[in-house]
């Protein structure tokens, strides 16, 4: 049986997405927050994060102040 590397998993993951590029604020930071909480609950992390603290906005400024 031959399998993929996780390389070309990930390469072949990565181009299926749709993705495009979001203003990370409150409501973002909340969404994940959940998510993360959620996550926390169920046993997949193993301590409660701080996404707010986790998040770097400097990329949403900067995009901000190039329009």
């Amino acid at each position: 049986m031959k399998t993929r590397s996780a390389f070309s998993v990930a390469r072949r993951a990565y181009t299926a997405q749709r993705t495009s590029p979001i203003v990370i604020d409150e409501k973002v930071v909340k969404e994940v927050q959940e998510a993360s909480d959620r996550a926390t609950r169920y046993g997949i992390l193993p301590k409660t994060l701080d996404v707010s603290k986790a998040v770097d906005r400097s990329f949403t400024a900067a995009a901000a102040g190039s329009n």
